[in-house]
């Protein structure tokens, strides 16, 4: 069941959020943490322009959220590390790309540390591919098969997307261990996202502390966890960008809707 707190987040409303979070994830489900910013706190070095009809999808996997953020209106900004699952999309969005709705940026959004390319340790489960040694572990302890060899893939600098295309309205993170570099380079902007969504940590309760209060760092101070097992079959009727109806069931993989539609 999702939790949700409206306002400013205390540190007792803060653990409580995460302690409800934690315990629906010990058994394996997983979660997302979602954010919306208030005023833009901590480091401040970048000034990139906000676009209000942009979307970032850090982990598009086979486009199940994208197909949603296209659906209503939304430029997409596509991230993907799995050569497989890019062209994937590349078939499924043909004319989104064409029209240039749709931009997929291929390879593995890492620190510099890694160098120019990075190891993806490949899953028998495509979603849970991960250039986390440690998250590979995990997931080989949970019994998901590690068949598929490791690859080397390109190296994404998050920063120099953003300066490229923006700031976005929403940024939908859940890349199996990255998320928190992602989260770490919006400390150099002026601008935040005005939602942002993360899939939660679910296995160490501190980096779960951690996560959240990164978020509240970078000025987010209403939250809500969502039980990323409840969203599959699930419909929403919302509206485009031009105030025309859409109705929509988000499928198996989905992370479901952001803002007022979580």
């Amino acid at each position: 069941m999702p939790v949700e707190y409206g306002g400013y987040v205390s540190a007792s409303a803060v653990f409580y959020l995460i302690t409800s979070v934690y315990a629906g994830l010990v058994s394996g489900d997983g979660a997302h943490v979602t954010g919306v910013a208030s005023e833009a706190r901590g480091a401040q070095r970048i000034k990139t322009m906000y676009n209000p009809n942009l979307i970032y999808d850090v982990g598009m996997h086979l486009g199940e959220d994208t197909g949603y953020y296209l659906k209503k209106g939304f430029k997409v900004i596509g991230f993907e590390a799995n050569p497989e699952l890019v062209a994937a999309c590349k078939r499924r969005f043909i004319d989104q790309i064409k029209s240039d709705q749709l931009i997929i940026v291929e390879g593995a959004i890492a620190p510099s540390n890694f160098g120019d390319t990075v190891t993806l340790y490949q899953s028998s489960e495509s979603a849970l591919g991960t250039i986390d040694g440690d998250w590979n572990k995990r997931y080989l302890t949970l019994g998901f098969s590690s068949s598929r060899p490791s690859i080397q893939v390109k190296r994404i600098e998050f920063v120099d997307i953003i300066n490229r295309y923006g700031v976005p309205f929403y940024l939908k993170i859940d890349i199996e261990g990255g998320d928190r570099h992602v989260l770490r380079t919006l400390e150099g902007f002026t601008s935040r996202p005005k939602h942002i969504s993360i899939e939660s940590e679910r296995a160490n309760f501190a980096d779960l502390e951690s996560e959240l209060k990164m978020l509240r760092d970078l000025g987010y101070d209403r939250f809500r966890a969502i039980q990323q097992t409840t969203v599959p079959g699930s419909s929403i009727i919302t509206k485009d960008l031009e105030g025309n109806f859409v109705e929509h069931t988000f499928p198996e993989h989905s992370s479901g809707g952001f803002g007022d539609h979580t």
